[in-house]
């Protein structure tokens, strides 16, 4: 959705992806200082903090094509590259979220039996956004009986092996070897492969889809989202 910092200026708009769930009572977005302006917004939120109050923030949208139930499918691979996680926590909210605090207002039906999550950071520091969110989902995944099972890597690319302890894992993912893994979609019952981050990422995802389809003993579906609007 576009937002707006009416503090910061009147007239200047930027997309950003909603992290929270559709069943949350509060819309949720995840912001990262990368460019002049995110990083006044950054500021402005510490200074709000300090100050012990609140700023206007204006909404347009929500934008993005989602003309795709993923619902439908019986395993589902959700993968992130860096701040393109964030329309994947939605996602996970939505399946695995607000069950053990009494939050969960309505469990969504589906067909899911399996989830694999799967985010690509440069440094383990960088999964500490929602690193705490995810050990909650997947404890809910475990404990509760009737949700889908959960399969959670977090890749930090440029660890070192033996830097990092799970659900962190150093390197880059192999994602042709994680499919093979993970067993996705016979033609029978088809796999969604959902991405969102940087072009080579989600065109390599893409490719790796296609190749599969191509060989008519897999069905797997391709669906990503872009911060091009």
């Amino acid at each position: 959705m576009f937002v707006n910092f009416p503090e910061l200026s009147l007239h200047e708009w930027h997309p950003f992806s909603v992290s929270s769930a559709p069943w949350e009572p509060f819309l949720e977005l995840h912001i990262r200082a990368l460019g002049d302006h995110t990083k006044e917004i950054v500021e402005l939120a510490k200074k709000c903090a300090l100050e012990g109050r609140q700023t206007w923030i204006r909404g347009d949208g929500p934008y993005g094509v989602h003309d795709f139930d993923y619902r439908r499918y019986g395993t589902i691979v959700l993968v992130g590259g860096g701040v393109g996680i964030t329309p994947v926590v939605g996602v996970m909210k939505e399946l695995f979220g607000g069950f053990n605090t009494g939050e969960r207002r309505f469990a969504s039906e589906h067909h899911i039996t399996k989830v694999v999550c799967i985010w690509v950071v440069p440094h383990a520091s960088e999964a500490d956004t929602f690193l705490d969110d995810f050990k909650a989902l997947l404890c809910a995944a475990n404990s509760i009986q009737h949700l889908p099972s959960l399969d959670l890597r977090i890749h930090c690319s440029r660890a070192k092996p033996g830097s990092v302890e799970a659900p962190l894992l150093a390197g880059r993912p192999n994602f042709g070897n994680v499919l093979d893994e993970v067993n996705v979609g016979t033609v029978g019952n088809p796999s969604l492969i959902f991405a969102c981050g940087p072009g080579m990422m989600v065109n390599g995802l893409w490719d790796e889809a296609n190749r599969r389809a191509a060989t008519g003993k897999e069905r797997v579906d391709f669906h990503h989202e872009t911060f091009e609007f």
